[in-house]
């Protein structure tokens, strides 16, 4: 659990030095939330990369933590790596739902640099339309299991 800014900055910093290659992140959810003061904890670092600054993250995180593949919303798939106290979330710009990752290539981003990892926080306008949208998802799928036409 992270459970406030300082800590949030020393957990990218940690990813980040594990990394020497040059790669940019968008960090969204609940870790981006709370660099905007909205949100007071969160479990986890959201991310959204290409495949290859995720193979790179990848590759220098999986001796550090355990790693798994997760199946998410509409059935999205992404990468978890679980360190002792947070979890980082991977999400791959290829197989991320709809609109989104074009919202954050738009967004304005505040940028945090640590070893090879720039982190990419993007605006709170950014993030709410993230957001709704996922929940739109969200509500689709409930709709999909009670058999009625989605929205």
């Amino acid at each position: 659990m992270i459970e406030n800014k300082a800590q949030l900055l020393a957990d990218l910093a940690y990813v980040g030095s594990k990394v020497q290659a040059k790669t940019n992140v968008y960090v969204f959810a609940g870790a981006a939330y709370m660099w905007h003061g909205l949100k007071d904890a969160t479990k986890d670092i959201d991310i959204c990369c290409s495949y290859e600054e995720a193979d790179r993250i990848v590759s220098a995180l999986r001796m550090f933590g355990n790693m798994e593949s997760v199946t998410g919303i509409n059935d999205v798939h992404f990468l978890r790596i679980i360190f002792k106290s947070f979890g980082v979330q991977i999400f791959i710009k290829g197989i991320w739902m709809g609109d989104e990752y074009e919202f954050l290539e738009a967004a304005h981003c505040d940028s945090l640099t640590f070893g090879g990892i720039t982190f990419l926080i993007p605006d709170v306008k950014t993030l709410v339309m993230i957001r709704d949208r996922q929940i739109q998802a969200l509500y689709s799928d409930w709709k999909k299991l009670k058999g009625e036409r989605s929205i």
